[in-house]
């Protein structure tokens, strides 16, 4: 299925067209049908409360202590359940806490987002494909997880069974890599369409 919507990216390329809706519409078509409808994360019995006080620290309400944007991350990392409340206005900031955690990262060790990836993002706000691209990137983050899942699984099917097992990793790595090729490849490929649609229009 996914290999049949990027085939139809390229046969609309080819045809000339340019309407981007087209071609997002095609990649969350094939990302959808492409991810198994199972649950992301498993949700606790209760929401942990972390609040957020006017001096900016953070108070964990189960172990009664201010805990750090470091302890948040661990938190995330062991699938808790978890919101950021305001103590003052009783808003809900978890988001906002999340890209302080995100900003904390990227500045401490190897960045995930490159400065071009950044670049692009913030050309997408206030667009009219704002609420498409986060969609896509949302579904791309599912299937990323979904597929690091079952790699783990074979791997350990691999090693379980197999007589030599560096080989046999290599076969498995080999079988994967093409997925995750298409898939970054026609997000860039999206990406630039966007930007070099953009500079047409802005030329004329």
């Amino acid at each position: 299925m996914l290999q049949h919507a990027l085939h139809q990216n390229e046969r609309f390329l080819h045809l000339g067209v340019c309407h981007a809706d087209l071609i997002w519409q095609t990649n969350f078509f094939a990302l959808q049908q492409y991810i198994p409808t199972v649950s992301r994360r498993q949700t606790a019995s209760e929401t942990r409360i972390i609040n957020k006080y006017p001096n900016r620290r953070l108070y964990d309400t189960v172990i009664s202590r201010y805990i750090t944007l470091d302890e948040i991350r661990q938190l995330v990392l062991k699938n808790v359940d978890f919101k950021v409340i305001d103590k003052r206005s009783k808003d809900d900031i978890t988001r906002s806490i999340l890209l302080q955690v995100i900003m904390e990262q990227e500045e401490a060790g190897t960045p995930i987002l490159r400065e071009e990836v950044l670049l692009n993002i913030i050309r997408f706000y206030g667009d009219s494909m704002q609420h498409s691209v986060s969609h896509y990137l949302e579904l791309s983050m599912e299937l990323f997880i979904d597929q690091q899942a079952q790699f783990k699984e074979q791997v350990k099917q691999v090693l379980g069974s197999a007589g030599n097992p560096l080989h046999a990793l290599k076969e498995l790595a080999d079988q994967n890599l093409p997925l995750w090729r298409k898939v970054r490849q026609e997000l860039l490929k999206n990406i630039g369409l966007r930007g070099d649609s953009k500079d047409r229009s802005d030329g004329t």
